[in-house]
């Protein structure tokens, strides 16, 4: 109770069994590679009862993101089981909307055997765009991606109005 009002206490873990883990680069000083890797692993639950899980995937990266002020990321899912259930394609939406530059911050997603199949079935046109087999790949592509976010942001500041 508090102040009369019947409460409990929630927390992430209470979503889903994944579990996950936040990795940021250990290079000492700010070097201008900033992005966070999630990682998750475990048993994905199937159909509609993975809706949970993947609210505990948007909840993880969207902490990370905010508490590490990354402006890329990379979402480790070698280790996570899935093979099917529609939620799931909200992976391929996070990151960061930039409103003015109209682009998505950098994101890349590591797969592995026990989900690549039923990612791809989902959206095969971002699973393209946005999944990699290796981590060295992803960090790659998340390279690529940034070099363009910020040349689509430098455009926008130098756009008069």
């Amino acid at each position: 109770m508090l102040d009369g009002l019947a409460l409990r206490e929630v927390r992430l873990t209470d979503l889903s069994a994944l579990e996950s883990e936040v990795l940021v680069p250990d290079d000492g000083a700010r070097s201008g590679r900033e992005f966070v890797i999630v990682r998750f692993r475990g048993a994905y639950r199937s159909g509609s009862q993975g809706q949970p899980d993947a609210l505990y995937i948007t909840a993880v990266v969207k902490m990370a993101l905010a508490a590490w002020s990354a402006s890329g990321l990379v979402v480790d899912l070698r280790e996570l089981s899935y093979s099917w259930g529609d939620e799931m394609e909200w992976i391929f939406g996070l990151g960061r909307w930039h409103a003015g530059a109209r682009i998505h911050s950098p994101v890349a997603i590591v797969v592995g055997d026990a989900c690549r199949a039923a990612l791809m079935s989902l959206n095969a046109e971002a699973y393209q765009e946005q999944c990699r087999d290796s981590l060295a790949d992803a960090l790659a592509l998340l390279e690529q991606k940034q070099a363009a976010y910020d040349a689509a942001v430098r455009a926008w500041i130098r756009e008069p109005g």
